[in-house]
């Protein structure tokens, strides 16, 4: 009960923390936008498939959670304040995943409104049962994502330049969790589901390695 009651106190300070500085939302939805955008422009006058639609769906999201991750470390770095609290009574895993619940929850807001801009601007046409899915399987794939970039991002917090190194080191790392979610979110979206729980496995086990991972590096990252 203690650790859900530390892990809720950094929930809350992250969640008004974004109230007051809207790093996640704001210069997410933001960034998102602009991306989407870009993409409609480029494949306007193409035929768009759905596997096309799917990969550029999450190259989007992608780089949204690299750049709203950065920017909330960077909040965070710039008074010392997750220094701080990692050297506080709270226990060190209770400030990793407090700031993981926070970012995946605004995250989560962010993918939303994503999937009615891709809904729009590509003219997909989606039923309910479909639109769960979808929305399933982005839940999944932003938890993972969101885990794996904060922990990198720390990883190299302290190092110069990490902002720029932070891409260079996780794309490797996402690439069989980028793979899998383009090819479900392809089944998904073209109606075929023969493929899809091979895929929606893949990601479970990729999600659940996110959730292992952390307690065996953690206390090295946060002691450097």
């Amino acid at each position: 009960m203690e650790f859900i009651r530390e892990v809720a106190v950094v929930l809350e300070k992250e969640i008004l923390l974004e109230k007051k500085q809207k790093t996640v939302v704001g210069l997410g939805m933001f960034f998102a936008f602009l991306l989407i955008f870009v993409f409609s422009i480029v494949f306007m006058d193409t035929s768009v498939d759905m596997r096309l639609v799917s990969g550029l769906l999450w190259i989007a999201v992608t780089f949204t959670i690299i750049l709203v991750v950065n920017r909330s470390l960077y909040v965070d770095q710039e008074n010392n304040c997750i220094g701080a609290l990692f050297i506080s009574p709270v226990s060190k895993y209770a400030v990793f995943w407090g700031k993981c619940l926070a970012i995946f929850m605004m995250l989560a807001v962010l993918q939303f409104l994503m999937i009615i801009m891709f809904i729009v601007f590509f003219q997909v046409v989606l039923n309910v049962n479909t639109l769960g899915k979808l929305i399933f399987t982005q839940l999944l794939g932003t938890f993972a994502m969101s885990n794996i970039t904060i922990l990198v991002a720390m990883m190299i917090s302290k190092v110069k330049g990490g902002e720029i190194l932070l891409p260079v080191i996780l794309l490797p790392l996402l690439i069989p969790l980028i793979i899998s979610l383009v090819e479900a979110t392809s089944l998904i979206l073209g109606g075929s589901e023969g493929q899809l729980e091979q895929w929606l496995r893949l990601i479970i086990f990729y999600n659940a390695a996110v959730v292992i991972v952390p307690g065996l590096f953690l206390d090295n990252i946060t002691n450097e």
